[in-house]
Parts: C-alpha cells; sequence; structure tokens
C-alpha cells in the first residue's frame, strides 16, 4: 500500500533519518538567516542526547521534564528522551513555578531539560520536588560552544549549580566562548 509502519515514534525518526539524511529536518534563526540542520546531523545528536541521558542515569520508564519552547533543542530533546527508553513530560513554559511544580510532582519527572532562561523559576521549586539532575540549554548557542560542549555531551547539574563559574571552568579548558550554552548537544544544530 506504500504506507509504512513503524513501531514506534523513534524507529520512524531514525528510519526517516537514514532515508533523508541531509534534507532539512529543523531550521533555526541564525543572525537573521534561516538555517537548516539535516534529518542526517539531527539523528546524530539525539543519538548524543540519547546517550548521555543513560550514562548520568536515566533509565527506561523513568519520567524526563522538558521545559522548553517551541525551538529546535525542544524536538532533539524528545526524540533523545524516547531513545533513551524514558517518557517526556512536556512542560509549558508559560508554567508558573507553582504548576513546574506540580507537574513534576505528579509525573515523577527525576529529569529536566530546560532553558537557560527559565533556570530561575525551577530554583523557586528545585527542593520540593523530585528532581535530580537538570540539563540547560541555551537559546543561540555559539558554534564554538558547540565545539566545546561537544566533549562533554550533558552534564547533570545539581541544586547547587552556578552557571558562571561553570562557564569559566569550561571556558579556562577549552578556550571556547560559551555565550550562555550549559549543556552540549542540547544545542548542537550546526552543520549540514
Amino acid at each position: 500500500t506504500g504506507v509504512e509502519h513503524w513501531r514506534n515514534l523513534v524507529e520512524m525518526f531514525f528510519a526517516q533519518a537514514a532515508r533523508l539524511g541531509d534534507a532539512p529536518f529543523l531550521w533555526r534563526s541564525d543572525k537573521g538567516q534561516w538555517v537548516p540542520t539535516s534529518w542526517a546531523r539531527s539523528a546524530e545528536i539525539v543519538a548524543s542526547i540519547a546517550t548521555a541521558l543513560s550514562a548520568i542515569g536515566v533509565k527506561p520508564g523513568d519520567r524526563a521534564g522538558v521545559f522548553l519552547p517551541n525551538c529546535p533543542q525542544f524536538v532533539i530533546s524528545f526524540f533523545g528522551v524516547l531513545s533513551a527508553g524514558a517518557v517526556v513530560v512536556n512542560t509549558s513554559p508559560l508554567y508558573t513555578p507553582h504548576e513546574l511544580e506540580h507537574q513534576l510532582n505528579d509525573s515523577g519527572s527525576e529529569t529536566l531539560i530546560i532553558m537557560d532562561m527559565f533556570y530561575p523559576r525551577y530554583l523557586e521549586i528545585q527542593g520540593r520536588v523530585p528532581v535530580k539532575r537538570v540539563l540547560v540549554t541555551g537559546a543561540e548557542p555559539s558554534a564554538d560552544a558547540v565545539r566545546a560542549l561537544s566533549r562533554y555531551l550533558c552534564l547533570t547539574v545539581d541544586h547547587g549549580f552556578n552557571a558562571s563559574t561553570f562557564t569559566a571552568r569550561v571556558v579556562a579548558s577549552t578556550g571556547a566562548d560559551l555565550s550562555g550554552c550549559v549543556v552540549a548537544a542540547l544545542g548542537a544544530l550546526s552543520g549540514p
């Protein structure tokens, strides 16, 4: 019939990535220009996220909150969480701290992927939710940040997270301009 069937979204995503290769999958704005990221490159990043999530203790069936707006990092995080076997708990960036607290508690999310600009909302509730791992991404990571952070893939951020201290440590060890990007592959949407 010409209709393909997949067992799940992860299988569909990787099959389409293999089939469509260098065709554009995601678009992002870079200095006023729309830049594509290919299916193949997106699949590489998704696989890196899944591997990193597993490496930091995310297990199949775990809940991972995704507190991101409509952006490329959301799509990559969504498929990365699913690829790790975890359950995506989509969390609206419009949520107040109280609403975020309720959703993280209700879902039992132990991992949170969050945009740097929303991190202060999480700080208001950090001791009252089951979150053990926080992964932070920036809205517009630089190419240098992507290269530097690709060595780190994803980093767990404990409740004592200090972005400036972390950034200074990575800059000192890599010489990169991190431009506010804290977690690697979530912002690594460069290349074809």
